[in-house]
């Protein structure tokens, strides 16, 4: 009997619609293309990429900003450029900056590519500087900010072809979601700061997979395709570990847009979730297995540690609302937002509930999306799955809340509000845009004001100071953000060569500090800078609570024991008590800076002990050597300790060297 042809061609997808798969574009298509400038194949890249360059290209002179230290100008590893890739790969994403332990957050990080990356560019374009462990590079920040955007902009041609593949027929999709994302707020973060370029690179490779699964779909399915597309996914994963939920994604795709059966939707998807194994078993081997054990007791960096479940999973629910709140319309964005900025709260409480509801509604759309095989079922899932691995749902990810934790997400949400406007409003051509002025002028208000408001933040990112100075206006419950800002400002005077010209930012930062650790109690390293700080303005004997404070929360924290021995012997000039602190500062915590070894020897030799002054002086000149400080001080305890002939080679040395204490 032959088969029922009709019938057959009663369930394909109606032609032009979402999901149909057409090797090729009838030339009335083709012809409606033609006709305008932003319809044209080859100039919609071009002027995608114009556009993120207007909207970035003020980052380009930007300096390093916020989390770039822990990846770049204080990573031991990328400082050392190519020698540093080995390490790099091997080892968790931390470990450069914080050692072996890294941050001890549950289940490590694995995400070497963008390190690698900056380790070759330090290579290629950082200056070298010899050390005493070898070479190092210093990084050009403008590279980096270069390649963040050339990479975002690449990441937005890529989303404009595969939407137009899964969508043919239909430019509107394409554009409006593309033009939202490239000009959205919520992204500044990622784009501006260069350590950020793991969440471009995911999302880049990401992409460029699953337009490989397009081809391959399609009918070119070779064996070439398929590595490829292993590979590109293999990157994104490795890039950031956000992109291993689009195994659960991917059948999706297959199912909703292409309308493939069960069995060739399980077919196709599993070179995705074979290379998903793959990178598990990589990432086990390099790093182990990933752990759920909770080992930071800091508030700061495990925000929910001592949260019962309640107030746990109330406060990620009203988080996961907030999240949305950023997609619709970010006006107050920040770098940090941990404790207390955000308010803990219990599960029933309304903002919890409302949330909860919305998210469990959303389950339920796209379980039904997915039965209907509705393209919403892709935008729902691309969402929510991307963040739940950021939301502290399964892992402590470090922070209660991030903007560049939504990045990957983003892409779907877009995708969602495109295909709505899409259905709401019958956009099934550009040409149709006429017919619905008020949804033309909503999406044109809505991109204007997004690029706007990136513009305006990207400023805000230049550098540390003026990222910090607007953030913590904006968010002034951040224990983290005041810290940061204090902080800022207290290296800025004490590396200046005219210190006493930045002596009032030091009234700024104590306010700061002091502002912190009223916030978090808890925060050692805020009340060691407080005292810090008190002792940069001479006023050593105010900073004493402050140290023993600091210690009192963490008896073995070296600079804090030096800080005491310095407050003890300069300021309540009671050498023997200083010497305790000081000595257990060098001999059990290695720090052999020279101002502590000079402090200590100061010590010893106002209590007579000339001797272990000497030692200690000596010490110091080793790693300062010809300063007339340290080599005055040296001549005193000599001529205490009867040692007339070496102290008179020193007298003889400080008469004829430089002012400038060089010799």
């Amino acid at each position: 009997m032959a088969p029922n042809n009709k019938s057959s061609k009663k369930n394909r997808p109606p032609k032009g619609q979402p999901g149909k798969i057409q090797p090729g574009k009838s030339k009335s298509i083709e012809s409606e293309r033609s006709r305008t400038l932003l319809q044209s194949p080859a100039m919609a890249p071009l002027f995608l990429i114009l556009i993120a360059f207007v909207l970035y290209g003020n980052t380009l002179s930007h300096q390093f900003a916020f989390d770039d230290a822990i990846v770049i100008t204080e990573n031991q590893h990328t400082l050392r450029g190519l020698e540093g890739i080995p390490d790099l790969v091997s080892t968790d994403f931390f470990t450069g900056i914080y050692g072996a332990k890294g941050m001890e957050l549950t289940g490590g990080r694995y995400r070497p590519l963008s390190l690698v990356c900056f380790a070759i560019e330090n290579q290629l374009f950082g200056k070298a500087v010899p050390g005493p462990t070898g070479t190092t590079y210093q990084y050009n920040p403008r590279i980096g900010h270069l390649l963040n955007v050339l990479f975002f902009a690449f990441t937005c041609v890529l989303l404009f072809l595969l939407i137009r593949r899964w969508f043919p027929g239909s430019d509107v999709i394409a554009w409006v979601c593309c033009l939202l994302f490239l000009v959205h707020p919520v992204h500044t973060e990622v784009v501006a700061n260069i350590k950020s370029r793991d969440e471009i690179l995911a999302l880049f490779f990401l992409l460029l997979s699953l337009l490989l699964l397009d081809r391959q779909v399609k009918g070119r399915n070779g064996i070439g395709n398929t590595l490829l597309m292993g590979l590109t996914f293999l990157l994104a994963m490795l890039s950031k570990e956000n992109a291993f939920t689009y195994v659960a994604v991917v059948p999706l795709i297959l199912w909703t847009i292409y309308k493939l059966t069960f069995g060739s939707t399980i077919r196709s998807s599993s070179a995705f979730w074979i290379v998903a194994i793959l990178y598990l078993v990589l990432r086990t081997t390099m790093v182990g297995l990933p752990s759920t054990t909770e080992t930071n007791p800091s508030i700061l960096e495990n925000p929910f540690v001592n949260s019962a479940f309640s107030e746990k999973y109330g406060t990620i629910s009203a988080i996961l609302l907030r999240y949305l709140g950023l997609m619709i319309y970010p006006l107050r964005l920040a770098c940090d937002y941990s404790y207390a900025q955000i308010p803990y709260i219990e599960l029933g409480n309304p903002v919890s509930l409302l949330s909860l509801s919305i998210h469990i509604a959303l389950v339920i759309a796209l379980i039904i999306a997915a039965r209907r095989r509705d393209v919403l079922a892709v935008a729902i899932s691309g969402y929510l799955f991307p963040l739940s691995v950021a939301s502290n749902l399964v892992f402590n990810v470090g922070a209660p809340m991030g903007e560049r934790f939504i990045y990957m997400s983003s892409v779907a949400f877009l995708i969602g509000v495109a295909v709505i406007l899409l259905r709401w409003l019958k956009w099934d051509k550009i040409q149709n845009w006429k017919k619905h002025p008020l949804g033309v002028l909503i999406v044109l208000i809505a991109l204007l004001a997004y690029g706007v408001r990136t513009i305006d933040r990207n400023r805000d990112w230049y550098d540390n100071e003026s990222l910090f100075t607007a953030d913590v206006q904006t968010h002034p419950q951040s224990a983290k953000l005041h810290y940061y800002y204090a902080n800022t400002l207290l290296k800025k005077q004490m590396s200046s060569p005219e210190k006493e010209e930045f002596r009032p930012l030091l009234d700024s930062a104590f306010v700061h500090f002091r502002k912190s650790v009223e916030i978090y109690p808890a925060f050692q390293i805020g009340w060691y800078n407080v005292g810090l700080t008190l002792v940069q303005q001479e006023k050593g004997s105010e900073a004493l609570p402050y140290i023993e404070r600091s210690l009192q929360l963490n008896p073995n924290h070296g600079i804090s024991l030096a800080l005491l021995g310095q407050v003890y012997g300069r300021y309540l000039n009671e050498p023997r008590k200083a010497l305790g602190p000081l000595l257990r500062s060098i001999r059990e915590f290695g720090l052999n800076e020279a101002g502590i070894l000079q402090n200590t020897g100061i010590c010893y030799a106002i209590l007579g002990n000339s001797d272990s002054a000497v030692y200690y002086f000596d010490q110091a000149l080793l790693q300062k050597p010809g300063d007339r400080a340290l080599l005055d001080n040296k001549m005193k305890a000599l001529l205490q300790s009867g040692r007339l002939d070496e102290a008179g080679q020193i007298q003889r040395l400080l008469s004829n060297a430089p002012a400038d204490g060089s010799n």
